[in-house]
């Protein structure tokens, strides 16, 4: 049997059930996802998506209008808000990918409003253990190729999960599978990857789900039949692939602030060391060892949000000016302030990014080491695990008060937590409570 047929079928089993713990962990997920995609709306990426999805009408929702759309512009101007402020969890393993900007707009988008709200939890599980698995093989430490944005994962997951949750059979999830393989954005992070690709994505996503159960597609794989072309999951004995028995979702990061995870360990040790240092002045110099990946991370004035999200010399002058609620402005009204900012201006010159091999970890994940030279003193942090990692996981309460924040409006927040969590809800009542225009 097929790399893609075993994993149609566990992602058949995941859509029937899962363990209550997983089940909880999507419950947070989705609450989380809801939030972020809420408070990306405000964007100009995603105000420009909406205005590109009205161009194509249908009865899909498009969240922030009220008007809908095709389903897979839809799904593309919701996977581009919920992935605008880079909010958006990810996944170590899984080649640092998003997982969730894709998989939750896809069904938000493509799954009838009756669908049960506890089977699009137990689907966008589903979408999350492909995506993790996918992104992990499409890794350059694993596939030798260069890295390919988010998307090309997400796109595999968010397919197998709409198609499943739509009623697809195994052989038609193997053909989303493989379909997906072929139609996935492959771009690598550059600025032309429009945010790693997660708009693209979800719109391909939808596609995919569309053409695998066409009559006119053919049956898919047989059980037993070797694959006329090897897809994403069809692996060689040499290489282990995670077992479907591990929840790979339950390893999802969470991000406290807007901006690239490569920065936020980076950040915290900053964050630690400047209050400890509060009432002597400002650093005179802050020099951060990260992985070799993230040394390019180097700009000091950024040209807006995208560029300042990933510009850590930029993004730590903002944690020692205004600290963690400075950060967590970044994207809203206050960006165009924080970016002509003299005081965070000053400070990100003062700031060396320098790569360290060192650094490399097993998990893949993004550790770093800040040192910071202050009126004759000279102070480090080791910051191995960045906060909202499962080594630092974000408590439930600050969870909480990460999404009242993000919505802005404590009626929706309580309303949305409520209904993900719902015995008896269904995934319309959760669509009416989402911003209409």
């Amino acid at each position: 049997m097929s790399g893609t047929h075993r994993a149609a079928e566990a992602v058949a089993a995941i859509l029937t059930d899962v363990p209550d713990p997983v089940d909880a962990w999507a419950t947070e997920a989705w609450a989380d996802g809801l939030a972020v995609l809420i408070a990306g709306l405000r964007t100009e990426a995603a105000v420009a998506a909406r205005r590109v999805a009205a161009r194509h009408p249908g009865a899909a929702p498009v969240i922030g209008t009220d008007r809908g759309a095709d389903p897979g512009w839809a799904a593309a101007a919701g996977a581009t808000a919920a992935s605008a402020l880079d909010l958006d969890d990810g996944h170590y393993r899984g080649g640092g990918i998003h997982a969730g900007s894709t998989v939750l707009p896809v069904l938000l988008a493509g799954l009838p409003r009756s669908t049960p709200v506890a089977l699009v939890r137990r689907a966008l599980v589903a979408g999350y253990e492909v995506a993790a698995r996918v992104g992990w093989l499409a890794s350059p430490q694993v596939s030798g190729a260069g890295y390919r944005a988010s998307g090309y994962a997400a796109t595999h997951g968010a397919a197998a999960a709409l198609t499943a949750a739509r009623g697809g059979t195994v052989p038609q999830i193997a053909q989303a599978l493989r379909l997906a393989g072929a139609w996935a954005p492959t771009a690598h992070l550059t600025t032309a990857a429009a945010r790693e690709a997660i708009g693209w994505a979800a719109a391909t996503a939808v596609a995919v789900a569309e053409t695998a159960v066409d009559p006119g597609v053919g049956p898919g794989e047989d059980e037993g039949a070797p694959p006329v072309v090897p897809g994403a999951l069809d692996v060689g004995p040499d290489v282990e692939l995670s077992p479907w028995t591990v929840w790979e979702c339950r390893d999802t990061y969470t991000k406290p602030y807007p901006c690239c995870r490569a920065a936020h360990a980076a950040l915290d040790g900053v964050l630690e060391l400047t209050a400890s240092g509060q009432g002597e002045g400002p650093p005179d110099l802050i020099e951060v060892r990260v992985v070799p990946g993230a040394a390019g991370l180097t700009v000091t004035r950024p040209n807006g949000l995208m560029q300042a999200q990933f510009a850590l010399p930029f993004l730590i002058a903002v944690a020692v000016t205004h600290g963690a609620p400075g950060l967590r402005r970044l994207g809203g009204p206050e960006t165009s302030a924080l970016l002509a900012d003299p005081g965070v201006r000053t400070i990100a010159d003062r700031v060396r990014v320098l790569p360290d091999p060192a650094r490399e970890s097993a998990d893949r994940n993004y550790p770093a080491h800040v040192t910071v030279h202050r009126s004759g003193r000279t102070l480090t942090r080791d910051a191995p695990h960045a906060l909202g990692s499962t080594a630092r996981p974000l408590g439930e309460q600050d969870r909480a008060a990460r999404r009242r924040e993000l919505i802005g409006d404590d009626a929706r927040c309580t309303a949305l937590e409520r209904l993900v969590r719902a015995p008896d809800a269904v995934l319309g009542d959760v669509l009416d409570r989402l911003p209409h225009g």
